[in-house]
């Protein structure tokens, strides 16, 4: 059923079924036994379970239509469902696009303010700052690499002349970050897309020479660990530039992985500190978390992060995570 779901069905039709499946059998099972003790009590099992069951399918056949009428778009695939829809009103309307319950992006619909970042990339967010201070205006073009696309928000921050290589795994938001938000053909930068795993695509490649290299798949509530071990670090710093700034987005709301990061940092010779910045919603601008890590803690003296940035002291129990070794439960809010 997991290999077939993604081609059959847009939602997760496949949970429903698998309920009316689940109660056809209790309730031939218990038809089929004389004996069975429900079978003799004035409130039957069977019939119970019937009626539970048939509540939850129409509560999620109910939910999975009002889902479908506020959707732009729905589409499916082994990545699970990614949705995009319209939300707010008037120069506040935005497009949003999502997976499950993390959000991708957001988008002001308003000609005027399309070009905006927004949600976790704000320029008062870690990763804004950092790409505010290389792609400052009369500053050399940069070279800037992002694992993970979404809507393709921080595509707003590039100036001519700069390169921005963005590597994502899920074909399905390339696609709708092309064809449904128009980050990416505003930019002023040279973009391209790597298609695959990050990590994997990074190591596949000669050295990038990254000026700031973007590492942001964290913040829903299944992390790729692979992204985030001693080894993984080791390949973001090998694409970095002499000097190289890396932002790591640690947004989440059930993981504390700025200690994780931290410890990373420790074992690559890199200084890290901890940017926080709060939510605006009337800008579409949602609390973010990033971790900065650069080769010398001088560069977080710059007045463009100084009263902001903060050192996370990883706490003694947390070991480093490598390939071999990681442990979730341990950095659980």
């Amino acid at each position: 059923m997991a290999l077939l779901a993604p081609h059959l069905f847009v939602e997760y039709d496949e949970a429903p079924l698998g309920l009316v499946l689940l109660g056809v059998l209790v309730l031939v099972r218990l038809r089929r036994d004389p004996e069975s003790r429900p079978l003799r009590e004035r409130w039957r099992l069977d019939w119970l379970l019937a009626l539970a069951v048939l509540f939850v399918l129409a509560f999620l056949a109910v939910y999975q239509t009002g889902l479908a009428r506020i959707c732009r778009v729905r589409v499916r695939n082994f990545y699970g469902t990614v949705r995009v829809l319209d939300l707010g009103s008037g120069s506040f309307r935005v497009r949003r696009m999502s997976h499950g319950t993390t959000n991708h992006g957001e988008q002001f619909l308003d000609p005027g303010l399309r070009r905006a970042p927004t949600t976790y990339y704000s320029p008062a967010s870690g990763v804004g700052m950092a790409l505010a201070r290389l792609l400052s205006p009369g500053a050399a073009p940069r070279h800037v690499g992002i694992v993970g696309l979404g809507a393709g928000t921080l595509a707003t921050y590039g100036r001519p002349g700069d390169r921005i290589r963005f590597y994502e795994i899920n074909p399905l938001v390339v696609a709708l970050a092309r064809d449904e938000f128009t980050f990416l053909a505003d930019c002023q930068a040279a973009v391209a897309v790597v298609p695959g795993d990050g990590r994997l695509s990074l190591e596949r490649e000669a050295p990038q020479q990254f000026d700031v290299l973007v590492v942001d798949a964290f913040s829903g509530d299944s992390i790729p660990v692979h992204l985030l071990t001693a080894e993984a670090f080791a390949e973001y710093q090998r694409h970095l530039a002499p000097g190289g700034l890396l932002a790591v987005h640690v947004s989440n709301d059930f993981l504390d992985l700025a200690p994780i990061v931290a410890l990373a940092a420790r074992s690559r010779g890199l200084e890290a500190c901890l940017i926080e910045s709060p939510a605006i919603p009337r800008r579409a601008v949602t609390a973010a978390s990033w971790m900065l890590l650069a080769p010398d803690a001088r560069l977080f003296d710059d007045p463009v992060f100084r009263g902001s940035a903060r050192r996370v002291t990883p706490p003694a129990f947390l070991r480093t995570w490598t390939d071999d070794y990681s442990n979730l439960f341990r950095s659980i809010r």
